[in-house]
C-alpha cells in the first residue's frame, strides 16, 4: 500500500517463551512494510531472550528489565515510537492473523480521508485454548449498544488506536491490572468513534493462567471501580459487584458457608440477572 500509515505494535512479555515466538512470527509474518515492533519483557528468567535474540534483526527494538507490570511495558513500548499514527499491543500468549495490519492500515486510510473521526479500529477475532484449537469466535458484527459504555464486546488483541487519542487521552493508566483496555476505550469513547471491521484479525488465548482467569475477586473490584469512574454509581457493573459482596460477604448465612457453596450462589444470581438484562450489558461475571 503506497504511504501506508505507521504503525507500532508492542508484546509485553514475562517468562511466556513457549509461546512468545508464535507472537513474534505473527507480527513479522504481517510484512507490512512501516511498522515498528517493539517486545518489551519484564526480565524473564526463561527462554524468552534467546526466543527474542533470534528475532532481534527483525525488531525495531527491544528490552528486558523489571517493570511495575503489563500496562508499565506497553506504554514504554509506545513511547519508544512516537510519530506513528497507530497503536496497539500483542501480548505474548496471543498472535495477529494473516492480513491484520493490511486490513487496519486500509480502514485508517479511508476513514482518513473521509475525516469520521476514528480513535479505536476494532476486528472480530478468535478465542483459542494452549493448542490453538478454537473455543469462540468474538464476532464485531454482534456488538451491542452497551458497548464500550459498560461492556467492552471485542478483543484487546482485535484493536488498534489512532495517535490522535494518545495525543488527546495520554497512555495506558498504569494504576490498573485487568481494566487497561477497557478505561482506555471510554475514555476514547468520548469524543471518538469506534471503526468496527468485519474480519478475523487475531486470536486470544484462553487458559487457567491467564490473568483474566486467575484475577478473581480483585479483577471485578477493578472492573466495578472502572465502570463508577466512568458512568456513575448507577452502573451496572459497580451495582453487580455490590449486589454480590452483600450477598457473598456480608450475608450471615453465607458467611458460614464454604467457597463453593458462595460461588454456586453467585452463578444462580447472575442467571436471574441475565434473563432480566442482557448478559452482554456488563462485565461482571462470577
Amino acid at each position: 500500500m503506497p504511504n501506508s500509515p505507521k504503525i507500532v505494535i508492542v508484546t509485553p512479555s514475562f517468562n511466556q517463551g513457549h509461546l512468545l515466538e508464535e507472537t513474534i512470527k505473527s507480527v513479522i509474518g504481517q510484512n507490512y512494510e512501516n511498522l515498528s515492533y517493539f517486545v518489551i519483557d519484564g526480565q524473564s528468567q526463561d527462554n524468552s531472550i534467546n526466543v527474542i535474540r533470534k528475532y532481534e534483526d527483525q525488531l525495531s527494538g527491544w528490552v528486558s528489565e523489571a517493570d511495575s507490570g503489563q500496562t508499565s511495558a506497553i506504554n514504554k513500548g509506545w513511547q519508544m515510537e512516537k510519530e506513528a499514527d497507530i497503536y496497539a499491543w500483542i501480548n505474548s500468549d496471543d498472535y495477529l492473523l494473516p492480513g491484520c495490519l493490511a486490513a487496519i492500515a486500509e480502514a485508517y486510510t479511508e476513514s482518513q480521508k473521509k475525516k469520521q473521526g476514528i480513535g479505536v479500529y476494532a476486528g472480530s477475532g478468535l478465542k483459542i485454548d494452549l493448542q490453538g484449537n478454537p473455543v469462540k469466535t468474538v464476532d464485531v458484527k454482534k456488538v451491542t449498544r452497551h458497548c464500550p459504555r459498560t461492556a467492552l464486546q471485542f478483543l484487546q488483541s482485535s484493536a488498534f488506536f489512532s495517535r490522535s487519542v494518545i495525543n488527546d487521552f495520554g497512555l495506558l493508566n498504569e494504576s490498573l491490572t485487568y481494566t487497561m483496555d477497557w478505561e482506555f476505550v471510554l475514555r476514547i469513547h468520548k469524543k471518538y468513534k469506534i471503526k468496527y471491521i468485519d474480519r478475523l484479525l487475531s486470536a486470544q488465548r484462553v487458559y487457567g493462567q491467564t490473568k483474566t482467569s486467575t484475577g478473581g475477586w480483585e479483577r471485578l473490584r477493578e472492573i466495578a471501580m472502572v465502570g463508577k469512574m466512568h458512568n456513575g454509581s448507577t452502573d451496572r457493573n459497580y451495582l453487580l459487584f455490590q449486589l454480590y459482596s452483600r450477598i457473598l460477604f456480608d450475608s450471615n448465612i453465607l458467611q458460614k458457608s464454604s467457597p463453593a457453596i458462595r460461588k454456586r450462589t453467585a452463578g444462580q444470581i447472575r442467571s436471574i440477572l441475565d434473563t432480566m438484562t442482557h448478559p452482554r450489558s456488563h462485565m461482571i461475571h462470577w
